[in-house]
């Protein structure tokens, strides 16, 4: 669990960091910085997509008043706990997937290695996509 937090946490931090610079120099702003903003803003819409309502990740970040803001960290904290819950129990570490075949494998692996508009978990549909969380697929 503490890996997700740290990962989450991580995205925010860094997002924040690439907005603060941009705001104050933008001409120090190059595209390593913006690549790390985009990619951080890209995970946590996608991860928690179910979670913003009608707004966007950007939305929500943007309220936060420090990169270390304990409103916003809070809040990706618990969203990030829900979100490990729905695929694992406290002590697991790992999901696995069984299948007869090799589609319905796929189907079933999808939304852990990339956006996947109409996945599901168990047979129930998934509204968000928790593939920045994966470490290891195999």
């Amino acid at each position: 669990m503490k890996v997700c937090v740290k990962l989450v946490t991580d995205l925010f931090r860094n997002w924040f960091t690439v907005k603060e610079k941009k705001e104050a120099s933008p001409d120090d702003v190059d595209d390593e910085d913006l690549d790390k903003m985009n990619t951080a803003r890209d995970c946590i819409q996608q991860m928690f997509a179910d979670r913003l309502g009608q707004g966007d990740a950007e939305s929500f970040m943007a309220t936060a008043t420090s990169a270390d803001d304990v409103k916003v960290l809070n809040q990706l904290v618990v969203w990030t706990t829900d979100m490990r819950g729905t695929f694992l129990g406290e002590s697991d570490t790992s999901v696995c997937f069984g299948s007869d075949g090799p589609e319905k494998l796929i189907e079933q692996y999808h939304p852990f290695t990339r956006e996947s508009p109409h996945a599901s978990f168990n047979g129930k549909p998934l509204k968000f996509t928790p593939w920045p969380l994966v470490r290891i697929v195999r």
